[in-house]
């Protein structure tokens, strides 16, 4: 019997990662009936579904949190580990985000380097760290980051399964990598809580997601002020929670340096039902992060706010989204698209499309035969 330990490093917060690792709870939980531990270094205050399974279920969850210092939290996590070989003897090990992780690195991946299955899923910062390398450009390497790609690079990583969120993440782990066995297996969506709506559309953009540098939301800005010039009165909402408050600060200074005070309206409220009412108003959204794939521009597909991303996430919007290579191709899609009818007949088709590649349905699908392949 399967017997699952999931490493997560950071459980306090609203992200793709802990969106993935909801859905791999639910298959253990609903599907599989699979026995699981999931491990953390961080409060767990994450997505509703995740929060009530650590109320119901405590004994499923450790944290390693309430230590002040690293030191304990290593030899309390050496202990918990060393405890549960003996006890609930997992026989899969499963890291759903923390890779480079310094404690990963130091305590799991030798703890457990016995155990059967080894698994573990790339993020897109895992993969910038562990290559060196950002969208293409040599990355600083800060102390932390160096000290994190030296402890990782030290890890026997020859007999792990890597499971990359998107073909284009997989192409680039095997450019660096090209020995890892790398599969990819997307992060699904809640197709019966994103769907279109006939409704009316605003002349509006939105970016939806975190507030934080990672998501690239200034360059949004430099589109929207282009745009205005061509269509008055569009508005560009942004929406999510903040995560990094100086980058807010930083995004309503370049509102006013940008004279968009009238265009822009920042909702810093990250709640699923919020995101979606704003994907429902909006005709069109932005994808223009440096990472990969992304589950908001397939969310935002679903909804009908026609997505247009760069190159790294058009496996998110397959072709019934839009591609844009440069600003220019942003801000000529956007006044296209914003000065056009509606094609309701193109976002009902991405609709099916979004369904028939990223439901849950697919995903544990998908799942279920990589663990079969693997045992």
């Amino acid at each position: 019997m399967r017997r699952a330990l999931i490493f997560h490093d950071c459980l306090d917060i609203y992200s793709g990662a802990e969106y993935f690792l909801l859905y791999v709870l639910k298959f253990f939980e609903n599907i599989d009936k699979t026995p699981y531990i999931v491990a953390t270094f961080t409060n767990m205050h994450t997505f509703p579904y995740i929060n009530k399974l650590v109320e119901r279920k405590p004994q499923n969850f450790v944290s390693f949190v309430k230590h002040k210092y690293v030191y304990t939290q290593i030899v309390d996590a050496s202990k918990f580990l060393f405890k549960i070989r003996r006890t609930f003897k997992p026989n899969l090990l499963f890291i759903t985000q923390g890779a480079p992780a310094p404690l990963f690195s130091l305590i799991f991946s030798r703890t457990l380097k016995d155990v059967d299955v080894k698994i573990m899923r790339l993020t897109t910062n895992a993969l910038n760290i562990l290559t060196g390398y950002m969208g293409g450009h040599k990355l600083s390497l800060m102390p932390a980051r160096l000290l994190s790609r030296t402890l990782a690079n030290s890890c026997d990583f020859k007999n792990y399964l890597f499971l990359a969120n998107s073909p284009e993440m997989r192409h680039n782990t095997l450019k660096f990598f090209p020995n890892l066995n790398v599969e990819v297996l997307f992060t699904p969506f809640d197709n019966t809580f994103f769907y279109p709506r006939i409704d009316l559309k605003e002349i509006s953009i939105l970016m939806a997601g975190r507030i934080h540098p990672s998501k690239n939301i200034c360059a949004g800005l430099n589109i929207l002020a282009k745009v205005k010039e061509l269509i008055d009165g569009v508005k560009l909402y942004i929406v999510g929670e903040v995560y990094d408050q100086r980058y807010l600060e930083h995004i309503l200074k370049r509102i006013k340096e940008l004279s968009l005070r009238k265009n822009v309206i920042i909702v810093t409220d990250g709640r699923q039902e919020i995101i979606r009412n704003y994907m429902w108003k909006s005709k069109v959204s932005f994808g223009v992060s440096s990472g990969y794939h992304g589950i908001t521009n397939v969310e935002c597909l679903a909804c009908g706010a026609m997505p247009i991303v760069l190159p790294n996430l058009k496996s998110s919007v397959g072709d019934y989204g839009y591609v844009a290579f440069d600003r220019d191709d942003f801000i000529d899609l956007t006044v296209k698209i914003l000065t056009s009818p509606i094609n309701w007949q193109r976002i009902l088709r991405g609709y099916e499309w979004a369904e028939s590649m990223f439901s849950p349905q697919v995903f544990f699908k998908r799942l279920n035969e990589i663990f079969e392949n693997l045992a």
